[in-house]
């Protein structure tokens, strides 16, 4: 979507991917930060596509299939294509291992959640699949958020995850303890968990709703 590209920020996201790099070649430990800086770039420029979206005359079907439409087109393609590619490589090569059992979670980017397996295991070739699972599914359900709910509402709420979330990891980690997960378990599965980056989206969205930009900017 043209109208929605900020020329600026590709500035910000390579300063969100260095990190990331960083991290993967043993440079650094503190990558998450540049997956969490995406996150939040991500809830800012999603938000503004279904806030100028919102206010269209078109029914809350019609908005949903436009907007679901244009995330499939961007992102799908090129995903799928990497799945069957090595599809292909495992029926010929049974490389990368495990492949099969993961393909399913891979194919409806549900792959996040089974960290949280006591037989999870991890991939050279899509463990860091885990982010993507987790905005695809932002993008799921983010529309209905911005689509049924009032402005005031809205601001409300955003208020409230940007609060609760912290107390969230923080919950969740100390119930993954008390049923015997180690520290890397506990770390891993809060951190690729979906709810745990809601106050990360919600930081991005929270620029619009309360017009931060603005009372920057304002003289």
């Amino acid at each position: 979507m043209q109208q929605s590209y900020i020329k600026s920020l590709d500035g910000v996201r390579a300063l969100a991917i260095l990190p990331v790099m960083a991290f993967h070649f043993g440079i650094i430990r503190f990558g998450w930060m540049g997956v969490q800086l995406f996150f939040v770039l991500s809830g800012f420029l999603i938000s503004n596509i279904l806030l100028k979206e919102k206010v269209q005359p078109s029914s809350l079907l019609q908005k949903l299939k436009k907007f679901w439409i244009r995330r499939s087109l961007r992102i799908f393609p090129v995903y799928y294509f990497y799945l069957f590619l090595f599809l292909a490589t495992f029926i010929l090569f049974a490389f990368p291992p495990y492949y099969l059992h993961d393909l399913p979670y891979l194919a409806t980017y549900t792959f996040n959640l089974t960290r949280a397996s006591s037989s999870w295991h991890e991939s050279s070739v899509y463990t860091h699949f885990w982010s993507l699972c987790v905005e695809e599914q932002f993008y799921f359900f983010f529309p209905f958020i911005i689509f049924l709910f009032s402005a005031k509402a809205l601001k409300k709420m955003t208020v409230v995850i940007l609060l609760a979330i912290p107390v969230f990891r923080w919950l969740f980690s100390l119930y993954l303890f008390h049923i015997g997960k180690s520290s890397f378990e506990v770390f891993d599965i809060v951190y690729w968990f979906p709810v745990s980056h809601l106050d990360a989206f919600f930081t991005g969205t929270a620029i619009h709703l309360l017009q931060l930009k603005i009372r920057i900017t304002k003289p």
